[in-house]
């Protein structure tokens, strides 16, 4: 970790903190792909992880894109529908989606602040709706 804290030190001034979010992300990636290089290992072997991951990251960025059309369509039916509780209830339930997975695979940088506000916003309504009453 030391070297990621070092990172954030030297590059935090004058760059954009999504930025170097995903810059630490990356570089932390590579660093522990070329330090698992053992001596019967070579470079193809690398390059197979390393695709391998990429795929992986793949997938999770579809299931985003596909979870972001979703809250979109979601939200625009219930401007719609004059506000009805089905649609809201199916934004709230988008909105929450979504923003876990934004959240769990930490890409809150690539969104504006507004947005992930809103976001945040849906998915507490979900979270009260949710709760028990005793």
């Amino acid at each position: 970790m030391k070297i990621v804290d070092s990172l954030d030190k030297s590059w935090s001034i004058g760059h954009d903190s999504g930025n170097m979010k995903n810059f630490k992300t990356f570089f932390f990636g590579m660093f522990l792909i070329f330090s698992s290089l053992g001596a019967e290992e070579n470079e193809v072997a690398v390059i197979d992880r390393l695709i391998v991951q990429t795929k992986i990251q793949l997938e999770i960025q579809k299931t985003l894109r596909q979870q972001l059309c979703e809250f979109q369509e979601a939200k625009e039916l219930f401007m719609l529908a004059d506000e009805s509780k089905a649609f809201a209830s199916k934004m709230v339930s988008a909105a929450d989606s979504l923003w876990k997975s934004i959240t769990e695979n930490h890409m809150e940088y690539l969104f504006s602040e507004q947005y992930l506000e809103e976001l945040q916003f849906f998915s507490s309504i979900s979270k009260k709706h949710t709760l028990k009453r005793p």
